[in-house]
């Protein structure tokens, strides 16, 4: 690098789905038995959560051997987007996180966990119904599903995102705002999303029409609720379907990122680094014009920075500087805890500190109503995943 701080990077893969993230009453059943046959000395097994044991087991391989390739094992910074951001988070709440630092882009733990037992439990039965599996116990369904092919078990299992489950385990049994997060060996975190997060989601607005939503949120809130739901994301005065698409992203945006985000970075018992991020995607298609769901980390790459307008160019540079230096150590800018600041970056390739008083870019006015009623809201929209 230009300014001196070198990296060797890692990227490691990990297993996903159904064979990364599925549990059920069979698989705990088997691992009971399993866990009786062994000795005192046998490795611990979780429920579930395979995807993140193979992330931790990558992480001890950077422990053990990265100083083979001239890295530093007492000097590791974590970092990924999306699922891979929320990871990141994760790995912190087992209280022993194989990292020093953390970057996370475009997610966290509350974006889509750790999620209840009973959601892993209701789609393993809806697998074995859709599959054919009729076998009355647990170790005859076991034996008919591992008789099937993986194309076979990826189409029919949920296509609900499934992140890491609260196993108490290896996650906590229970975990929200109000919950501190552990003290452990990551000090320091980078967290930021993107103004358009929820542009992923665009299927809940095509799936779900303007009017049945305005049905279930009646069914699910107060009528003052009502009214204050629909003003502050926008629904009230969606008259095409646009601005119902618009109103959703919002929503979900400011649900599952952006709300998050804050909270974690509040809470966080090292330096917490808070991002927004701003500049418009230069790609062609639903996403022009739009900072959507993990852009930032595409920039930070800078593998397709030739194609960027000067701003883009800039934001681009600036976030490989700031990320790498990070990775040494050095403070990218003021923490969100000394003075509830965070960077902007972008639009028009500018980086700059404000806060949310100052920032016009985005609308902030459901940050205290969403604070009262987060837990209602967070309910309703699993529901409203389960529809889709």
């Amino acid at each position: 690098m230009n300014n001196g701080t070198p990296v060797v990077l890692v990227q490691i893969n990990y297993r996903l789905g159904p064979f990364g993230f599925a549990a059920s009453n069979d698989l705990a059943a088997e691992l009971t038995d399993s866990s009786k046959q062994q000795n005192g000395d046998s490795q611990p097994e979780y429920l579930g959560n395979y995807g993140l044991v193979d992330q931790r087991n990558a992480l001890e391989w950077v422990r053990d051997h990265i100083s083979d390739f001239g890295g530093d094992p007492s000097n590791v910074t974590a970092f990924g987007i999306s699922a891979g951001s929320a990871s990141v988070h994760y790995h912190i709440l087992t209280g022993d996180p194989l990292f020093d630092r953390g970057i996370m882009m475009s997610g966290a733990a509350p974006t889509i966990g750790p999620l209840p037992f009973p959601r892993f439990q209701e789609a393993w039965e809806s697998l074995c119904d859709k599959c054919g599996v009729t076998e009355d116990t647990a170790s005859g369904r076991l034996e008919k599903l591992r008789t099937l092919s993986t194309d076979e078990i990826i189409r029919n299992y949920t296509s609900a995102a499934m992140g890491g489950m609260a196993d108490g385990k290896l996650l906590p049994a229970k975990w929200n705002f109000a919950n501190k997060q552990p003290k452990t060996r990551c000090k320091s975190i980078i967290l930021g999303d993107t103004r358009v997060e929820a542009i992923i989601l665009d299927g809940m607005s095509r799936n779900i029409p303007q009017q049945r939503f305005q049905e279930l949120i009646q069914s699910a809130f107060s009528p003052a609720d009502v009214k204050s739901f629909s003003t502050l994301f926008g629904f009230a005065s969606a008259s095409s379907y646009e601005e119902y698409r618009d109103a959703m992203r919002h929503f979900l945006s400011a649900l599952m990122f952006q709300y998050s985000n804050l909270r974690v970075a509040e809470s966080y018992p090292g330096n917490a680094y808070l991002y927004h991020f701003e500049e418009p995607s230069p790609y062609p298609g639903p996403t022009y014009g739009v900072p959507y769901h993990g852009q930032c980390a595409l920039y930070m790459y800078n593998n397709e920075s030739d194609i960027y307008p000067p701003s883009g160019k800039n934001i681009a540079r600036e976030l490989a500087y700031l990320w790498t230096a990070f990775a040494y150590g050095k403070e990218p800018w003021e923490s969100y805890q000394k003075s509830k600041h965070f960077m902007k970056m972008g639009p028009e390739g500018e980086c700059k500190m404000t806060d949310i008083k100052n920032d016009k870019s985005r609308d902030y006015e459901y940050v205290d109503w969403l604070g009262d009623h987060y837990e209602s809201v967070r309910l309703f929209t699993q529901s409203l995943f389960n529809k889709i």
